[in-house]
């Protein structure tokens, strides 16, 4: 069996909440991360998926060894992030919504590629210039952009950049944070190819944070759905997008398009906003908006249980499938998957 690249098991991060009253008094704690245990293989690119607010990000900030859980345990390769910063600096790294925000304007591409190198103190000054080059054709920029600074470079050509830094250490991990959601979406399309070739060319995994559903399916092999800082459901991507089981992912995925079946029945939407984590309700936390919720729901929390092979689900009742559709149909709907994307192929082509 394959070791797991990065695991989390019960891993807990919380905070202190804002000041309750004018004179202010003990702060109450917002658990961002509630209990979420997940793992990445080798090679593997894991959705996480939630609406803002859900925790995804603080998760994100658990595996990059930027924050430290209050309880459980989060490993990668076998190691706390903690346990040693300077090589897990080099084991994991980061992608971000917002290349502008990471690059420094004052440095030239080719220098802020360069900067991991020098501050880790890889090769010298000569092998570090290859290593630029190398890791810009990688990245599919031409290499006179190496020149240029950041304001002089597109959105596209910014992200390329980003994610050719983040290489330059050779890292077994990347997390990515939103990253093609400033993005036009001719521009996603290519970053998110972009990725998956990366991936498969040199073996990464990715954690790879996002609301956009279509960028999920598009990357990523598993996908977790996460609510209120749990992980209500997660599972290979035909199961979660063709299968779902729990209510929230049910009423996610209502939420998109489907011109193939414009007129299929669909779950519930969504009514009204997440509960405020301050004041998260007790027992399931989505039982405020689910259509099925019972009473039990409302004092228990479900716990993560099998529901099929490899798929997992909180729920006490593990909801009715939204729509009538029998084997065929799914069949039929993974079809119209794959024709789509044939379709969008020959456009880009064109």
């Amino acid at each position: 069996m394959t070791q797991r690249l990065v695991t989390l098991t019960d891993a807990r991060r919380s905070f202190a909440g804002p000041a309750q009253g004018f004179l202010g008094g003990e702060r109450p704690r917002v658990q961002a991360v509630a209990g979420v245990s997940l793992a990445i293989d080798p090679g593997e690119a894991l959705g996480l998926v939630g609406e803002s607010g859900c925790g995804k990000s603080t998760l994100g900030r658990l595996v990059q060894g930027l924050e430290r859980p209050d309880g459980g345990t989060v490993l990668v390769d076998g190691t706390p992030p903690t346990a040693d910063r300077r090589t897990h600096a080099r084991r994991v790294q980061t992608i971000y919504q917002n290349p502008l925000d990471v690059l420094d304007p004052r440095l030239k591409v080719a220098e802020a590629v360069a900067e991991p190198l020098e501050i880790h103190r890889l090769g010298t000054r000569e092998t570090r210039a290859e290593r630029v080059m190398r890791l810009l054709r990688d990245v599919e920029l031409p290499e006179e952009l190496a020149l240029r600074y950041p304001h002089e470079l597109s959105g596209g050509q910014a992200q390329r950049v980003v994610i050719a830094r983040a290489l330059a250490l050779e890292p077994q991990v990347i997390v990515c944070d939103e990253p093609v959601a400033s993005l036009d979406a001719p521009i996603q399309r290519q970053i998110l190819r972009l990725l998956d070739r990366l991936r498969r060319d040199l073996g990464l995994s990715y954690l790879f944070i996002s609301h956009d559903l279509g960028a999920v399916w598009e990357l990523c092999q598993r996908v977790a759905i996460m609510y209120l800082g749990r992980i209500v459901e997660q599972g290979p991507k035909e199961e979660i997008f063709l299968r779902p089981r729990h209510p929230y992912t049910q009423a996610l995925l209502t939420a998109i398009p489907r011109p193939d079946a414009p007129d299929a029945p669909r779950a519930p939407l969504l009514q009204g906003e997440p509960p405020s984590p301050v004041n998260a309700p007790p027992g399931c936390a989505f039982h405020p908006r689910c259509a099925y919720a019972q009473e039990v729901c409302r004092t228990i929390a479900p716990a993560l249980t099998q529901t099929q092979p490899l798929h997992h689900t909180a729920c006490h009742f593990v909801a009715p499938r939204p729509t009538t559709e029998n084997q065929a149909g799914e069949e039929q709907a993974s079809e119209n998957q794959a024709d789509r994307a044939e379709e969008e192929d020959q456009a880009g082509a064109i």
